[in-house]
């Protein structure tokens, strides 16, 4: 017994022997052309082909060193860089268990002279009334070789307009930029310019609603912002964060290990056709993309990466695929700020939250946060009931009465979630429902027709389980007219009509409907 225990013992311990040798190290030193060393040099290693999908980066020290650890056996495509000095390139085999060392040489280039200009605008609405405390911003553009291509440092100018919606920056480097302004709840705009040696280059920025849309479902929306969003371009550095659940990226587009943007790639499992990747920390980077929110930093919506195809502008930025079961197709979200109070109600233990964005008290949307326990870990926190809130987010057109706005940023300087993680949803978001289908497990599904109506309208619901439903009726004023039913259904579809009182005028009612944990409230109008 003693023997075969022993035995045990000795497979654990080589097999856990096995499993640490999976792993190899990779050193060595970045010169100069006068085997100099030089210090803060990026060191990256990619994988070569399939079986690899980790990237690997490292700083060099004060004598030019560099040190990266538990690297996963294979082959690697070595780069050393600097700002100055054209890069060096080598390809290398890591064996597990060992080190293998590499060593760079980095030819200097001669610094180009730094040149000067200024640039000052104003930033407007689209009425022509200047905007005061927008953030105007001047970025790098991507692309170019001289000024932001890959590998180059970029720029970052950042300031706020006085109260006549003015701006002026001084001692901006000579090259091609992307101006960009923005305000919450006011708008984006974003106009490429060049700034020339010794001269002033003016600019004018509109803010306001983009791609404003015709109202969907039978939600209240206004006008909302849809998916032509403000295009910019940008080079840099990506920054990539991983946690248990999700990594993040985002861009240094100034070379000061600071993410001035976030970026937004959807779905963790989207890969386009176009053998575009997913940048690793460190890499130089080169992005097309769409501006979305207010948040800080700013999100970008990729389209493109280092001139590779990501995602076509104009598509529903909920993401590349519906994820998470249940969730909502990318083509059904499109992007959203709507501004309001919010009407946060208690249901058997279960927080629900709205938005009324008409401050009539009736709400207009259904803001999905995610589960109860969902936390985005940056100290942004649900709303409480008549906060007055800025809601970011991708709007779901579905059956229901209300429509749904996954919340991706709130009150302007905390996001909640990335545009396109769809990962945790709750409850179930349903996009279409067949009469046929089985029903959604946890989500109330009402409506109304003809909307408007004479003489009659149908409010129909689905349950999903059978128990007590009360379908009540209210007047503008929040009077109740009706009491059409309180009592128990069977789970499936049903149907109620409401006939108003013939000798009123036209009217707009409101029905609310409460079944188990769930409620929804729905707005008709009746026609005389």
């Amino acid at each position: 017994m003693r023997k075969i225990y022993f035995l045990a013992l000795v497979m654990v311990f080589m097999a856990t022997l096995a499993f640490a040798q999976a792993t190899g190290t990779v050193s060595g030193m970045v010169r100069d052309t006068l085997d100099n060393p030089i210090i803060g040099a990026s060191v990256n290693l990619m994988p070569f082909g399939g079986g690899h999908h980790d990237y690997y980066h490292a700083s060099t020290d004060s004598t030019g060193a560099f040190l990266i650890e538990d690297v996963e056996a294979g082959s690697y495509r070595a780069v050393a860089n600097k700002r100055y000095y054209n890069g060096d390139i080598d390809s290398i085999v890591v064996i597990a268990g060992q080190n293998t060392e590499i060593n760079f040489v980095l030819v200097p280039v001669t610094p180009p002279v730094i040149e000067y200009g200024t640039v000052s605008g104003v930033v407007r609405d689209t009425l022509g009334m200047p905007i005061d405390s927008a953030r105007v911003q001047l970025v790098t553009r991507g692309g170019d070789p001289h000024h932001g291509g890959p590998g180059h440092r970029g720029h970052n100018y950042h300031m706020y307009t006085g109260a006549d919606g003015t701006f002026a920056f001084d001692s901006v480097e000579v090259g091609a930029y992307t101006a960009m302004a923005s305000k919450v709840m006011v708008g984006h705009d974003a106009e490429t310019l060049t700034v020339a040696v010794g001269q002033n280059t003016e600019v004018e920025l509109v803010l306001g609603p983009r791609g404003n849309g015709p109202h969907h479902g039978g939600g209240h929306h206004g006008g909302h912002q849809g998916d032509t969003m403000v295009v910019v371009e940008l080079t840099g550095w990506a920054i990539v964060i991983a946690d248990s659940e999700r990594t993040h990226y985002y861009l240094d587009i100034d070379g000061n290990d600071t993410a001035d943007f976030r970026l937004s790639f959807g779905p963790p499992d989207y890969n386009p056709n176009s053998g575009a990747q997913r940048p690793a920390d460190g890499d130089s980077i080169w992005i097309t993309g769409g501006l979305i929110g207010y948040g800080t930093p700013q999100t970008v919506i990729v389209y493109t990466i280092n001139g590779l195809f990501w995602r076509q502008p104009g598509r529903g930025h909920g993401g590349h695929g519906g994820h998470g079961g249940g969730c909502p197709h990318p083509d059904s979200v499109t992007a959203i700020e709507a501004a309001g109070l919010a009407i946060v109600t208690e249901t058997n233990n279960r927080t629900h939250y709205y938005l009324d964005t008409d401050y009539d008290a009736v709400a207009d949307y259904i803001l999905n946060f995610g589960p109860p326990d969902y936390d985005p870990g940056n100290g942004a926190t649900r709303p409480a009931n008549g906060d007055s809130i800025s809601i970011v987010g991708g709007l779901l057109d579905g059956p229901n009465t209300l429509d749904v706005i996954i919340v991706y940023e709130i009150n302007g300087l905390q996001w909640w979630r990335d545009p396109g993680d769809t990962i945790n949803l709750w409850p179930k978001i349903v996009t279409s429902v067949d009469d046929n289908e089985a029903l959604p497990s946890t989500y109330l599904i009402a409506n109304s027709y003809p909307n408007p109506f004479n003489p009659s309208a149908i409010i129909a619901f689905d349950i999903p389980n059978a128990g007590n439903v009360r379908v009540v009726v209210y007047d503008i004023l929040g009077k109740q007219v009706a009491n059409l039913a309180d009592r128990y259904f069977s789970a499936g579809h049903h149907e109620l009509q409401f006939t108003p009182a013939q000798q009123i005028g036209s009217a707009v009612y409101f029905y609310r409907i409460i079944a188990g944990e769930e409620a929804t409230v729905g707005k008709m109008i009746f026609l005389k």
